[in-house]
């Protein structure tokens, strides 16, 4: 079955998604609106003028956020502003526009059409996969910043969601001794069952002396004013959970704490990996969808 993909807008992410996306033998992929069109993958076509294409596309792939102010797509590194209700006379009937954080302002341009909207974001695959190269970009970060190795280290995670459990898994393969808090009781078995110390959060808050590294992953205030002062000075804290974080930034500056904000990983770090996480995300909906209308 020939299918007709745009992806448009974002980063370097994007460009690779393409590639992946250009790797099915029937696909036909065109990229738009992304600086990043150099060296494009096998099979990727390039163009911000459809005049001439004669390509009526089944699926727009958009950035992740797919749009800022709601009426233009996310494309920092276009010279040119893309507006979304643009793609509308670009679209057969019954396509799937596929993108993240899609908000209702998007939803009034294309769900008239007849146009099914997909955020790939909110997909449990999607969040696993990402959760990879968000803990690898963490560990990578703690290496650059410390003056030693990570081996030894004692390492404070808090939270064991996805990303905690294989940057929990990761270091330990490390040789650190990690303790993982949380709040769930069946979380702190399971961080025990794969190597770490399990721990609640009330008793890793209430003795932090000890840990070289920090990493956060809880997206509430957990390490408040009491718990900075006792943390060691030289202390390590990476922040890796969504606004406002779990780390109260006004007491960890007057305590003399370094704080490193470490959002969008996957695509600073490993913006092939992150692209491809999102073709794999649109070809698996493309697939089951089929499946269900066969």
């Amino acid at each position: 079955m020939d299918r007709t993909f745009l992806v448009a807008g974002g980063d370097l992410r994007m460009k690779y998604a393409a590639g992946r996306l250009a790797e099915g033998s029937s696909n036909s992929v065109y990229l738009t609106g992304n600086i990043f069109n150099s060296e494009l993958p096998d099979r990727v076509k390039y163009t911000d003028d459809f005049s001439g294409t004669g390509t009526n596309f089944d699926y727009l792939v958009l950035p992740a956020p797919s749009t800022v102010d709601g009426e233009t797509v996310n494309a920092p590194f276009s010279e040119n502003k893309i507006y979304l209700s643009g793609f509308l006379s670009l679209m057969k009937r019954k396509g799937i526009v596929f993108g993240g954080m899609i908000n209702e302002t998007v939803e009034k341009i294309f769900l008239p059409s007849d146009i099914e909207i997909y955020d790939y974001l909110k997909c449990e695959e999607f969040s696993i996969r990402n959760a990879v190269p968000t803990a690898e970009g963490a560990v990578q970060i703690a290496m650059e910043e410390l003056s030693s190795v990570l081996y030894g280290k004692e390492i404070l995670i808090t939270g064991y969601g996805r990303i905690a459990r294989v940057l929990s898994k990761i270091l330990c393969a490390m040789g650190c001794s990690v303790t993982v808090s949380a709040r769930k009781k069946s979380d702190i078995v399971w961080a025990s069952v794969y190597g770490c110390r399990g721990v609640t959060i009330a008793d890793a808050m209430g003795h932090p002396e000890s840990y070289d590294v920090i990493f956060n992953t809880v997206p509430a205030v957990i390490i408040g004013k009491e718990t900075l002062f006792r943390i060691k000075k030289n202390c390590l804290i990476i922040e890796l959970a969504s606004s406002p974080g779990g780390i109260d930034l006004s007491y960890a500056s007057e305590y003399g704490h370094k704080i490193i904000r470490a959002s969008g990983l996957p695509g600073k770090k490993s913006p092939e990996t992150a692209g491809c996480i999102i073709a794999d995300t649109v070809m698996d909906y493309i697939s089951e969808r089929s499946m269900l209308y066969e």
